[in-house]
């Protein structure tokens, strides 16, 4: 029925799908149409890699949260883009690459963390950032 509306159905990298092993084993047993929304910075706090990640999944994504984030005390961080861990301008030249059609949101939680920046001042930054990212890929 999705296809006949032309809508993806997803699977997020949260929680436990954020283990590239786990990912993988549940990628292998559904159907090659359920895509994947790559949530690059819960990979990363969950220890893996963007370059080890992405040609495993690259054929499936067709959304992208994107944030940044350092680590405080053991605990995540965000932080305005290319300040934190997060290879932004990697993420945004592979999907270049592979000739990503998708979205890439951008995730600043204020509602969840109210001491983070106002959205109005730090989502232009991010979509500036990936725009300079996009002309050097």
């Amino acid at each position: 029925m999705a296809e006949a509306h032309g809508v993806h159905i997803a699977v997020e990298t949260h929680d436990e799908l954020t283990r590239l092993e786990i990912l993988l084993k549940l990628l292998d047993k559904l159907d090659l149409r359920i895509k994947v929304l790559y949530d690059v910075a819960n990979m990363i706090l969950a220890g893996e890699k963007h370059e080890d990640v992405f040609p495993r999944i690259a054929d499936r994504i067709v959304h992208v949260h994107m944030k940044d984030f350092v680590m405080v005390e053991g605990k995540r961080v965000p932080v305005r883009p290319g300040k934190g861990i997060v290879p932004i301008c990697r993420v945004v030249e592979d999907l270049k690459l592979i000739g990503f059609q998708g979205y890439i949101s951008i995730e600043w939680e204020k509602m969840w963390h109210p001491e983070l920046e106002d959205p109005d001042t730090v989502i232009p930054l991010y979509i500036g950032f990936i725009k300079n990212c996009l002309m050097k890929a």
